[in-house]
């Protein structure tokens, strides 16, 4: 049976990778601007008009994905921590991971406020904690329950092909920056319109720097993601991995 000392440093390197996941998430596409007046202004946008604007005007849609990417950090923030024994140790575990949680979620709105491409608000903060307190909760029972599995099961798969959570890790990240910012939408016109817009570039294009702009964006993701399909198929069976990597 895998250690408790395994488990716990495997949750906590867990909740690591997620917080570099939801910072990505937050920040893409990585604009800044720092100008003195433009930081000023959003800080008042952020500090007195925001939670105004979102409670008179709330979007179901924000605050509901606010809850839920902030769920995964209560599980893991209460699995990463050794167990009290008593249920006011328990207690006092999700209130601290959920005022943790919430403090996270500020950083990441106030740093917003040099993002011109994100929109920081108190209400996504409070979403944020709010679902940091749902995981912090539920991650308390769902680990208490399956304790056992996670002992042996999970965190021996971990230890055997941790490069599973590198793959987990890209393809998160290409999913989020394919489809940000989020906008989605199943209206058949818009499926229409977009089809006849799309373009064969590749095949029209002699610009070097589109060519290297590719190989970054799209090249070197895909073949980290290929490499690392391949080592894990690799331990089930040898003959046309390379293929279906």
């Amino acid at each position: 049976m895998t250690s408790p000392v395994s488990e716990y440093k495997t949750a906590r390197y867990l909740l690591w990778m997620y917080c570099v996941f939801i910072l990505y998430g937050c920040f893409i596409p990585f604009h800044f601007n720092f100008d003195p007046n433009f930081v000023r202004w959003r800080w008042t946008v952020f500090l007195a008009e925001s939670f105004r604007e979102d409670v008179a005007r709330p979007s179901l849609s924000d605050i509901v994905s606010n809850i839920l990417l902030f769920v995964p950090f209560g599980i893991l923030s209460v699995w990463g921590r050794a167990p009290g024994g008593t249920d006011r140790a328990g207690f006092l575990a999700i209130v601290r991971t959920t005022l943790t949680g919430l403090l996270f979620a500020i950083i990441i709105e106030s740093g917003q406020t040099v993002a011109p491409g994100r929109d920081p608000s108190m209400l996504d903060a409070l979403s944020n904690g709010m679902g940091t307190f749902i995981g912090a909760a539920w991650g308390s029972v769902l680990i208490r329950g399956y304790r056992k599995y996670l002992q042996t099961g999970f965190i021996r798969v971990l230890c055997r092909q941790p490069s599973l959570l590198l793959l987990a890790y890209l393809i998160c990240g290409i999913l989020i920056d394919s489809y940000f910012p989020f906008e989605v939408t199943l209206g058949l016109s818009s499926l229409w319109h977009n089809f006849k817009r799309s373009q064969v570039l590749p095949f029209r294009s002699t610009s070097y720097g589109y060519w290297l702009a590719l190989s970054v964006d799209k090249g070197i993701p895909y073949s980290l993601i290929a490499y690392l399909i391949l080592i894990n198929l690799r331990r089930f069976s040898r003959p046309l991995t390379a293929g279906l990597a």
